[in-house]
């Protein structure tokens, strides 16, 4: 099966789809078609949000998520599916491990020989080793994984990105609160374009749209854009005006990046070679350098993205190759916030859609598996040096503690200081709460 890539992901993902063909034919030749959508605290939202009070409760009466110190997410997202066995939960004495060794790290239990670095940095990660889904097929299991719901015809579920630029990001930064790294991600769903990701689809490329076109001045470009307001203002009489009112947000958003400072953050190409080298010399070194760049300017959530985790054949060469990607940018990223004294406050996520049998297929390969599967939560006061829950001898199973992505995303949001109960009420009437579940894992916490 073909793994699920940035571009069919933004495929799957009508919201992002309708922002940049908007953008294409309203803003025309004025090179605002930068904006691909990024979140904005503005009030202006068609949803009502309400606190609700239920939910576990520790010592003191005290909720999990008001224990939350997290004040950014980074999302370390491997499409296709990684292998549980051939990353964080290992089986070296085991047939089904197969070429995969494991390693000890300096948290105490063992994961796969490729990743040195990430062994190094174990006492400020937990891994959850007993996460199960139901969902075995990409689209549906990278939409879950996004969102923490099932997908379903009815509603469009925000991504976990667009929930912490709406809940975190902060009205008056030039900066968008969710920017996505090297492919596509799911966006906002129903909380409207405005909480949508800005997409950087290749770090080692100036991103597109940061300067004025051509030979098109300040003075004439603003000219431009008076003749599209006009436009607007008889568009906004129509029945979709209250999408364009979105646009006109992130709009906004985009002018006050064109001629600001902080879009530098943007280029890390000609960041010291000796500084890029901690990260891997190749694009996904630079996506988790910039992302690294980006917190450290106050981004609530950056997602980076590197596929080819689908190997039905070839698994052992597959992984390796990819870990020799991961392990340096993954290890380099938590090193880095370290030193920058962030990485108590940033939360870090790597995951992919499912999980991959453990049994090898005839291909020397394995193929989707979502009944027992593996995340690895670091930073952001995640209790360090941790496992949570585990699978059985031969990885077929769940042994102890499983993990419910809906009790996954309570546990992420509450690290965030979200209530994951808080509802978000749609024009329509119904509520809706951030996660899908009030039983956060409380075991993750410091």
């Amino acid at each position: 099966m073909k793994p699920l890539d940035a571009k069919s992901t933004t495929q799957h993902n009508s919201p992002s789809q309708d922002r940049r063909d908007f953008l294409r034919v309203g803003v025309g030749g004025l090179g605002c078609s930068m904006v691909l959508g990024w979140a904005s605290g503005s009030p202006a939202s068609p949803l009502q949000a309400q606190d609700n009070s239920r939910g576990k409760t520790v010592v003191g009466g005290v909720q999990p998520w008001q224990k939350g110190k997290a004040k950014s997410c980074i999302l370390v997202w491997l499409g296709g599916g990684p292998s549980q066995l051939d990353t964080w939960d290992p089986k070296p004495d085991h047939q089904n491990g197969g070429e995969t060794k494991g390693i000890d790290t300096a948290g105490g239990f063992q994961i796969a020989q490729h990743y040195p670095g990430v062994a190094k940095e174990s006492k400020d990660l937990c891994l959850v080793r007993s996460l199960t889904s139901p969902e075995g097929d990409h689209s549906r299991g990278s939409y879950l994984m996004h969102t923490g719901y099932r997908m379903t015809g009815a509603i469009t579920h925000p991504s976990f990105g667009a929930l912490v630029a709406k809940e975190l990001g902060k009205e008056n930064s030039d900066l968008p609160h969710f920017v996505s790294i090297g492919g596509g991600s799911y966006g906002p769903g129903y909380l409207g374009v405005r909480y949508g990701p800005f997409q950087v689809d290749n770090p080692s490329r100036p991103v597109p749209y940061l300067q004025y076109p051509g030979d098109v001045d300040k003075a004439r470009f603003n000219s431009r854009l008076g003749l599209l307001g006009m436009l607007d203002n008889k568009y906004l009489s129509s029945k979709r005006g209250e999408f364009l009112a979105g646009h006109r947000t992130v709009r906004k958003k985009a002018l006050s990046l064109l001629d600001s400072p902080s879009a530098k953050v943007f280029d890390v190409r000609n960041e010291p070679e000796a500084i890029r080298k901690g990260f891997g010399l190749n694009n996904f070194g630079l996506q988790s350098l910039m992302a690294a760049r980006l917190v450290q300017k106050g981004v609530p959530f950056v997602e980076m993205n590197l596929g080819g985790w689908d190997t039905h054949t070839n698994n052992f060469n597959a992984v390796s190759a990819r870990a020799a990607i991961l392990d340096p940018a993954l290890s380099g990223l938590m090193k880095e916030l370290r030193s920058k004294g962030l990485l108590d406050s940033t939360l870090i996520v790597c995951m992919g859609e499912f999980g991959r049998t453990p049994k090898i297929n005839r291909n020397n390969g394995r193929d989707h598996f979502p009944r027992c599967f593996s995340a690895l939560v670091a930073g952001g006061g995640v209790k360090g040096g941790t496992v949570i829950g585990s699978s059985s001898a031969d990885g077929q199973e769940v042994r102890n503690r499983p993990v419910l992505v809906g009790e996954l995303y309570s546990t992420l949001l509450s690290m965030l200081r979200i209530n994951p109960v808080k509802e978000n009420k749609l024009a329509i009437g119904r509520a809706i709460k951030m996660a899908d579940s009030d039983e956060p894992v409380t075991e993750m916490f410091i």
